[in-house]
């Protein structure tokens, strides 16, 4: 029988509004593929260590108090969403850097999707800001939703999925499939072809056509169109604001400009990046 659950979810969180804000995602996709959530917090080790005057590094004494402060507000905010929601949910506090912490706790915990907030405050800003955003999901082994500070999410109701001359959409829809048939969205299916690798047209056609079989199979609400010209990014960018998406699937790969999206997204709509199916 087919999978078609997401049964771990991980949401690093700071307590700003923004990361709780992701929260409240993951918990709506929590409940309709009756997941669980693994709550994050990650101390940065950076703002605890320093350099002694014999040139040592030492940890601040303070850190051992600090790690069971927010081992008990992670605490105090897991029993919330387990009664409110019905979940099971678990947290960790972990002391290193963030986005090494992230990946590294999504792998060994087996997580099947990272949630992150696009915002944050303190030591996390940069995560969700600067190039930490890039690194988790460069190095990730599973997919990673990222969710705009003022957008609520109960539901994806619109889904853009763009398809490259590149083998293994199929594999990437499969997860993709997950949320959009227990969301029932919407799919928009993009084919893109760039300017000046027209010899790739033969590898986008025969991914379009077996996704196009998948997608009848599975009875998915579905239009399929294509682009070729020079600006891959800006024309998926283009689409999702002119469809009114609200969730853009892209298949990630270190060739891909992931940049262009992070700095480019609407506030409107959530990001996934899919690079691997699972942390396993």
């Amino acid at each position: 029988m087919e999978n078609l659950a997401i049964n771990t979810i991980l949401v690093p969180i700071d307590f700003s509004t923004i990361s709780l804000n992701a929260l409240n995602t993951a918990i709506s996709i929590a409940k309709r593929q009756n997941a669980r959530i693994t709550l994050l917090h990650v101390i940065d080790s950076n703002s605890y260590m320093y350099i002694t005057a014999d040139g040592s590094l030492s940890v601040d004494f303070t850190l051992d108090s600090i790690i069971k402060d927010y081992q008990h507000k992670q605490d105090v905010l897991s029993d919330s969403v387990r009664k409110s929601h019905g979940i099971v949910v678990d947290s960790i506090v972990t002391v290193g850097f963030i986005s090494n912490e992230i990946v590294k706790v999504a792998f060994e915990r087996e997580i099947d999707l990272i949630v992150l907030g696009t915002h944050g405050v303190s030591g996390i800003r940069e995560l969700f800001l600067g190039s930490n955003a890039y690194d988790v999901i460069k190095n990730s082994f599973c997919p990673v939703l990222t969710v705009p500070d003022d957008a609520k999410f109960d539901k994806f109701s619109r889904v853009l999925f763009p398809v490259r001359p590149v083998h293994g959409a199929l594999e990437k829809y499969d997860f993709a499939r997950k949320i959009i048939r227990k969301n029932k969205s919407q799919l928009f299916v993009l084919g893109l072809l760039e300017e000046g690798k027209e010899e790739q047209h033969s590898t986008l056609k025969e991914e379009m056509g077996a996704l196009s079989e998948k997608l009848e199979a599975d009875e998915v609400d579905s239009s399929v169109f294509f682009y070729y010209g020079e600006s891959v990014a800006k024309e998926i960018l283009h689409n999702a604001d002119d469809l009114r998406i609200d969730l853009l699937v892209i298949t990630a790969t270190l060739d891909f400009t992931i940049r262009d999206f992070l700095s480019g997204l609407s506030h409107s709509r959530s990001l996934i990046m899919l690079k691997y199916l699972s942390c396993r």
